[in-house]
């Protein structure tokens, strides 16, 4: 585990030049948050403000080993990423609409509610809120994973039958939510 400083030392390092950096001590950053928070590597991804991808690259590699090197603007965008950072997102609220539309969207790619509401750890019922625009905002949290599971699907989209993970077909578009009896 890193202090402040070390992370601030490396940050200052970094400096402003244009090449690559050693990806072990951003790797160990990563593990940290995970391990703190439970979070996964996408979302400090998107937190960072670089792609979903990187963070899971980041830790897995890429078919292969993870990267020796990244670059210094990656490297200080995740280290600006900290447990205080991540606990702030489960507080603040965000417009729910976005999240809505991506729902609506990956439903059609066959999500459903119980996937998200096993993902996102909200009773169903919440899950169908948020599906129908009921509520008008929603924790940055909630925003942060509907979005980086948007990301992961629309970069691995493929022509398949349009299936809920939990094994029932997805609703057609348009299609309206049936209500608990």
């Amino acid at each position: 585990m890193e202090s402040t400083t070390q992370q601030g030392q490396v940050a200052t390092r970094l400096g402003t030049g244009h090449g690559w950096v050693d990806a072990a001590p951003f790797q160990a950053h990563l593990r940290f948050l995970i391990a703190v928070t439970g979070v996964s590597p996408e979302i400090v991804a998107l937190l960072a403000g670089v792609s979903p991808r990187v963070g899971r690259r980041l830790l897995t590699g890429d078919g292969s080993r993870p990267p020796r090197r990244i670059s210094p603007d990656t490297a200080r965008r995740l280290y600006a990423v900290t447990p205080a950072v991540l606990e702030e997102c489960r507080r603040r609220l965000v417009p729910a609409g976005p999240v809505t539309a991506a729902m609506a969207w990956m439903e059609v790619a066959g999500w459903c509610t119980e996937r998200w509401s096993h993902l996102l750890r909200l009773d169903p019922e919440a899950v169908r809120a948020l599906q129908d625009g009921q509520p008008g905002s929603c924790s940055y949290w909630i925003a942060l994973q509907v979005r980086a599971e948007a990301v992961e699907v629309r970069a691995r989209l493929v022509t398949s039958p349009r299936m809920c993970s939990f094994g029932r077909p997805a609703r057609s578009p348009g299609e309206s939510l049936p209500r608990a009896a």
